[in-house]
């Protein structure tokens, strides 16, 4: 079965970082195996290596959130906290590009 793949959507991104409590037992490399960077996204529903578009930034999906989020929703990896406490939530438009 395959997921239909809409080339925009409105879509809730918020952050996350390596941090233990955000994270399993192995916080800094992504479900795909790649090691945590700039430019990494995570979404449940996207196969890994999916590039999308997040206001004027290009981004790859390499990780997965908790199961419980579906697939309107986008965790963009930042290096620090205070990064992803000010990023926050925000419902933005997620372009995917290939």
């Amino acid at each position: 079965y395959e997921i239909p793949r809409p080339e925009r959507m409105q879509a809730v991104v918020t952050a996350y970082t390596s941090s233990e409590d955000e994270t399993d037992d192995t916080p800094h490399i992504t479900a795909s195996g790649e090691m945590t960077r700039h430019g990494i996204v995570a979404n449940n529903c996207l196969e890994f290596g999916t590039e999308i578009e997040i206001g004027g930034r290009r981004y790859e999906v390499q990780d997965r959130l908790n199961r419980r989020y579906g697939c309107e929703r986008f965790d963009i990896w930042m290096g620090t906290k205070d990064e992803a406490f000010e990023w926050g939530r925000r419902e933005l438009l997620v372009a995917v590009k290939k």
